[in-house]
């Protein structure tokens, strides 16, 4: 039997069963539109707003990486993500801000908050709990609960679903929940393909696991969504499997991050290319010259295809479950526990000293 087709050598490394919350992820997403059904918020005052910025760090910050980039196309104000301490100049009175942290304790996000609440701008607060529930209630800005009891990366549904569906509430984003619906059935079949229940024959995922054995792994996106899905791929190989990865996009990197590869690291590298359908005749040529000038760099190259139906919900969410699944089937592989961040915990440990 192969180590990832023994459900007891699985349970012995993934001791907090993130494996299971990845397999539930299509349900997470189903439950997160449901989430803002009966949340209150003035509504008819946020049409009027100018622009619009997400506070978030980590795993909770991946949510405004996902409204700007997946709203790009509907939203018709401009979107920033702020993942620091300070904000831009321009936040004002006239700004709806997204203050978004799992835990609702994270550092930077606390300080933002508060800097968008002195300048009067409109404050809506995400989180499960902690200190920044308490700041919501103490200043009356409205808050919306998360479901508790997942680690932030594990929780991107709760965390990105309903500010879209604000949005979508406010008249910002017309047809955001209805292209949320549909991704979800895509999902259910990615589930059905990569569970850990499906042998490693004719699972793609943990086949790819194996290939990215002690190997720093880099992951290019093609465009849009396709390069969103390559960072979350990469947030999710260095918490979960705590490797080293990388992300880049099309066009981008030919224009400076090829002429890193100009030595030969085909011992060291492999490379991951998360494709789409919808890349245009000249992106397709671009992507295929690239992959011929860097192949002898790498020890392999693997391409995913995303799900493609004109749904930039689903070209990201059935690009990035792929990888959700390879982080935690290379963690088991590698014996490393895909829940534990000892290192992140680490840093705040000392920074709270």
């Amino acid at each position: 039997m192969l180590l990832l087709d023994n459900p007891d050598r699985i349970k012995l490394v993934d001791k907090q069963d993130m494996l299971g919350s990845i397999e539930n992820f299509p349900q997470q997403c189903a439950e997160a539109l449901n989430l803002v059904k009966n949340f209150s918020f003035p509504k008819e005052n946020l049409r009027r707003v100018k622009n619009i910025a997400i506070i978030g760090m980590g795993g909770s910050g991946i949510a405004g990486d996902v409204v700007a980039c997946l709203g790009s196309q509907f939203i018709d104000r401009p979107v920033t993500v702020i993942k620091g301490y300070q904000l831009p100049s321009w936040i004002n009175e006239n700004s709806l801000v997204f203050a978004v942290s799992y835990s609702g304790n994270t550092e930077e996000t606390i300080f933002a908050f508060n800097q968008a609440l002195q300048r009067q701008a409109n404050v809506l607060a995400i989180s499960s709990g902690g200190s920044l529930a308490k700041l919501s209630s103490k200043h009356k800005t409205p808050w919306l609960k998360l479901p508790s009891g997942f680690q932030p990366r594990a929780a991107l549904g709760y965390l990105t679903i309903p500010i879209c569906l604000m949005l979508e509430e406010i008249g910002l984003w017309t047809g955001c929940s209805e292209q949320v619906s549909q991704s979800i059935d895509i999902l259910k079949a990615r589930q059905a393909r990569l569970n850990r229940l499906v042998e490693t024959k004719d699972n793609p995922a943990k086949q790819l696991a194996m290939k990215l054995v002690n190997q720093s792994v880099i992951i290019y996106g093609s465009q849009g969504p396709t390069a969103l899905a390559a960072q979350r791929w990469k947030c999710q190989l260095n918490e979960n499997a705590k490797i080293t990865a990388f992300w880049n996009q099309f066009s981008e990197l030919n224009h400076n991050e090829i002429m890193g590869w100009n030595v030969d690291n085909s011992n060291s590298f492999h490379l991951v290319l998360i494709r789409s359908r919808h890349e245009s005749k000249q992106m397709l040529k671009r992507i295929e010259i690239t992959k011929e000038l860097l192949k002898s760099n790498f020890k392999g190259i693997s391409e995913i295809m995303v799900f493609s139906d004109n749904n930039p919900w689903s070209e990201f969410l059935s690009g990035s479950y792929f990888g959700d699944f390879v982080s935690v089937y290379l963690a088991i592989l590698l014996d490393v526990n895909p829940t534990s961040i000892k290192a992140i915990e680490n840093l705040k440990s000392k920074l709270r000293e």
